[in-house]
């Protein structure tokens, strides 16, 4: 019995040594090391930057159609819903021709209202070399003339058939043209991707050359435009004569003209244009496409 009682003193001085420990902790501050210092970080330390890339060569299109035909006129609501512009040649000796072939004026006034490009391609259509310099210099200003009547300003012309020399070049420009369109040589392939911007000579740029046999293909002016974009970028000038509807009655015999296109073919171009090109292309008349040279 003595022995208990003694365990349960030594118990009770362990638990009265430690309550007077606690005591004497809590009447003491304990000093807490400073946190070592924090340095600022910025986002942009946060997140390594990667160097920009070289910007998207700048290719420019532009749609350009001969002729004036009637059927041209199927494109108006097609580009019209892609906000986009074209170029109209108009010859201006064929407009309101009696068979109904060729636009009207009204049609074309309305073209124009929606901002697109009216410009030359002589009064009657008459390749331009085989005529003498003052015949030459008839058709070319006769016809910018007219148009200017009409309250057009047309400052880009069409050779007919794309064909010119020294003596039509300097009529193009001596009538108050700013530039001059020939054919071909630019392609697919190469060597010439497409036309410099500006131009080396104003008066004789290169379009893309039309294929020789069928329509224009919805493939080969993507790979047009393509290419150009790969090879530095540029001016691509497409040439467009008849556009051809499945329903009209000389479907057939559109499509078996020169370098035609088929309306719904031209409308998925157009689309792809707007959706899909390459980075960097843009779609403008000519007008717009020569405004700094």
């Amino acid at each position: 019995m003595r022995a208990n009682a003694r365990r349960r003193g030594a118990r009770s001085a362990v638990v009265a040594a430690g309550a007077a420990l606690l005591v004497l902790l809590a009447g003491c501050s304990v000093a807490t090391p400073p946190a070592p210092p924090v340095s600022p970080v910025s986002p942009a330390a946060a997140v390594p930057r990667v160097p920009p890339g070289p910007p998207a060569p700048r290719t420019v299109v532009s749609l350009t159609f001969d002729d004036g035909s009637r059927p041209q006129y199927l494109v108006r609501p097609i580009l019209s819903d892609h906000g986009m512009q074209a170029t109209f040649y108009i010859i201006s000796g064929f407009v309101d021709h009696p068979d109904g072939s060729t636009m009207t004026w009204d049609q074309i006034h309305g073209l124009a209202s929606d901002g697109n490009d009216i410009g030359g391609h002589t009064r009657d259509h008459l390749v331009l070399p085989t005529l003498p310099a003052a015949q030459q210099r008839s058709e070319v200003c006769d016809d910018r003339n007219r148009l200017v009547a009409e309250g057009f300003n047309p400052v880009s012309f069409a050779y007919p058939t794309g064909v010119f020399d020294p003596s039509s070049e300097q009529a193009v420009k001596d009538c108050g043209y700013r530039t001059g369109r020939s054919a071909g040589d630019v392609s697919v392939t190469g060597p010439e991707y497409a036309e410099r911007i500006p131009p080396v000579d104003p008066y004789a740029t290169d379009a893309l050359a039309t294929p020789t046999t069928g329509p224009l293909t919805l493939e080969y002016m993507q790979a047009a435009v393509r290419a150009a974009a790969a090879h530095g970028g540029g001016w691509v000038q497409i040439v467009f004569h008849l556009v051809c509807q499945p329903s009209d009655p000389d479907y057939q015999t559109c499509m078996n003209s020169e370098g035609p296109v088929e309306v719904g073919v031209f409308s998925s171009f157009v689309d792809w244009l707007a959706n899909d090109a390459p980075a960097g292309t843009v779609v403008a008349p000519v007008s717009a496409a020569t405004a700094a040279d």
